[in-house]
C-alpha cells in the first residue's frame, strides 16, 4: 500500500478484498492505506486483521474520504467506527457498512452521530441483536456511546435499551440523508402472526419493454428466507402489482417460498394466482385455512386473464386441501 502511494499519489478509488495487514496502526506514523492521502473512496472486505486502530489511522490519514465501505471486517467494534466518523466528518457523505460480526445495526447508528448531519448515503446490513459486552461491561458499567460523549455512566441493560432506540427516534436529524438502507431479520422466536403487504412494489412493470412483465424478482427478493420463522401461525400477503394490466398474482417463486412454511396454518393471499400453483400449497401440512381475496382494484368482468381464479378451480383446491388427514 505505501508502494501504491508512491507510484499512485493521485489515486482516488481504491477496492480491497482478502488483504491482510492494510493498517496495522502499530505506531503513532502512519502505514498501509493510511499513506494513500489522496484517496476519496475506499471499500475494504474481508480483511480480517483490521482493528479500530486501523480503522482511526485511516481516517487520520485519508481525510479526503467521501465515500467509506466496510465488509466483513470481524475485528471492528463500534468504538473503531466512530473514531473514523469523527476524523473524517468535513469530508465524508457515504458510509456503507456490511457483515461485521461485533458491529449491529443500533450501535452503527449510535457510531455515526458525529455526521448524522452531513451523511448523504448509509447502507448498513448487520445482526439486529445485542453483540457480546466487552470486559469494562461485564464488570459493572458502560455509558451508551463512547470516549467522545458527555453521557453518564448506567447499567448495561439500560445502556443497550437507548442504543437500539436512541438513534432510530432521531432519524430525523439526519438532514441531509437521500439515501438510506438498513437491513435487519424481520423474524423473532415467537412471531406468529404478520402481515406483508408488497402492494406498492410495481418495479420491473413500469420499466419493462412494451409487453413484457416480471415481478418474479421482486417476489423473490422480499420473500427469501420466511421458512427461518418457524413459530409463524398466520400470514395476510399482498403480492406486488402490475397496475398496467390490473393484475395482482402469485408468481412461481412466491409460491414455492411461501410452500416453505411448514408451520403455517393460516394464508391469506389478497389476489390471484395460477390453477396448478395451488398444489404447492396442499403438500403444505399444518395448512388449515387458505384463502384468496381479490380485494384490490376488482378485475373487470370481461376480464379473461389466465391468473383470475375460476370458481370450479377453487373448487378442485378446495376439496384437496380438505381430503388430507388432519392429526389434530
Amino acid at each position: 500500500m505505501e508502494a501504491l502511494a508512491r507510484r499512485c499519489p493521485r489515486i482516488k478509488f481504491l477496492t480491497l478484498g482478502g488483504f491482510q495487514g492494510l493498517c496495522k496502526a502499530s505506531w503513532l506514523h502512519l502505514d498501509g492505506v493510511a499513506v494513500c492521502g489522496s484517496l476519496e473512496s475506499l471499500c475494504i472486505k474481508s480483511c480480517l486483521d483490521l482493528t479500530d486502530a486501523s480503522l482511526a489511522a485511516i481516517g487520520r490519514g485519508c481525510g479526503r474520504l467521501a465515500k467509506f465501505a466496510i465488509h466483513g471486517c470481524d475485528l471492528v467494534t463500534s468504538s473503531g467506527i466512530r473514531r473514523l466518523a469523527t476524523a473524517l466528518r468535513p469530508t465524508i457523505k457515504e458510509v456503507s457498512i456490511l457483515h461485521c460480526r461485533l458491529l449491529d445495526t443500533a450501535a452503527c447508528l449510535t457510531a455515526l452521530s458525529p455526521i448524522r448531519d452531513r451523511i448523504e448515503s448509509l447502507e448498513i446490513n448487520c445482526v439486529w441483536k445485542e453483540v457480546e459486552p466487552p470486559e469494562s461491561v461485564a464488570n459493572g458499567t458502560i455509558g451508551c456511546n463512547h470516549e467522545d460523549d458527555d453521557l453518564d455512566e448506567v447499567s448495561y441493560e439500560s445502556a443497550s435499551k437507548k442504543c437500539r432506540y436512541m438513534e432510530l427516534d432521531d432519524l430525523v436529524s439526519w438532514e441531509m440523508l437521500r439515501s438510506l438502507s438498513l437491513w435487519f431479520p424481520a423474524g423473532f422466536p415467537v412471531l406468529t402472526k404478520m402481515k406483508l403487504d408488497l402492494s406498492e412494489a410495481v418495479g420491473y412493470a413500469l420499466t419493462a419493454p412494451a409487453g413484457q412483465m416480471d415481478l418474479s424478482l421482486w417476489e423473490r427478493f422480499y420473500l427469501q428466507g420466511i421458512d427461518s420463522l418457524i413459530t409463524l401461525y398466520e400470514l395476510d400477503y399482498w403480492p406486488p402489482q402490475d397496475k398496467e394490466v390490473n393484475q395482482r398474482s402469485l408468481t412461481l417463486p412466491a409460491v414455492g417460498l411461501l410452500q416453505r412454511c411448514t408451520g403455517l396454518r393460516k394464508l391469506f393471499v389478497h389476489g390471484t394466482t395460477h390453477e396448478h400453483f395451488l398444489s404447492f400449497f396442499s403438500m403444505m401440512p399444518n395448512l388449515r385455512d387458505m384463502q384468496l381475496r381479490e380485494d384490490y382494484y376488482p378485475a373487470p368482468e370481461n376480464d379473461m386473464m389466465i391468473t383470475e381464479m375460476r370458481a370450479e378451480s377453487w373448487l378442485r383446491f378446495e376439496m384437496q386441501l380438505n381430503s388430507r388427514r388432519i392429526e389434530d
